[in-house]
């Protein structure tokens, strides 16, 4: 194990657990979003959950991408690039043109989002890099079990997701909790 590979597992877990931590601030910001929506009585804006939504994708793919990272798979290095795609589109025309115009970002919380943009294409332009050493290995050359245990808790994750968007964004009957325990 060199030190690039070392730089590399550690990226895939720092970016595994990244993936983890935003996608558990999106789930709640969903629910207070629409817990503050039920107490006005108002319609949830739409704005917002359309939001979520997307950067709900976004950081299941920095998961994704961290988690095959950490296992040294080739899959890493075009699921870092598809995020880097998805979070440009964000950032320079989908924020712009559809979800700033009814929810303007807060300027603090942008620029943390744009650092956090930056670090990711730079680790991601080095492991394109890795991927171009051969540095990376295809699914044939990971232990089994590795990609079993991975792949099992990947799978718990999103189904873990998909039930709490489900709740959170389907009306609920009156005798019934809204929502996820997030």
């Amino acid at each position: 194990m060199d030190a690039t590979d070392i730089v590399l597992r550690v990226l895939g877990a720092f970016f595994t657990f990244a993936g983890y931590v935003a996608t558990r601030a999106i789930l709640t910001s969903l629910l207070v979003d629409r817990a503050i929506a039920a107490i006005g009585a108002t319609a949830p804006p739409r704005g917002q959950t359309s939001r979520a939504i997307w950067l709900l994708c976004v950081s299941n793919v920095v998961l994704l991408g961290g988690a095959a990272l950490l296992l040294g798979l080739k899959l890493a290095s075009y699921l870092f690039a598809a995020s880097v795609v998805l979070q440009s589109v964000y950032f320079f025309i989908a924020a712009p043109r559809y979800f700033d115009r009814t929810d303007a970002p807060d300027a603090k919380g942008r620029s943390r989002s744009t650092n956090a943009f930056i670090i990711y294409t730079l680790a991601t332009g080095f492991i394109l890099w890795a991927h171009s050493r051969d540095a990376l290995a295809d699914a044939g050359e990971v232990p089994v079990p590795a990609i079993a245990l991975v792949s099992g808790v990947l799978a718990l994750h999103t189904g873990y997701v998909l039930r709490s968007v489900w709740q959170i964004l389907s009306p609920s009957s009156p005798s019934e909790p809204a929502g996820p325990d997030v």
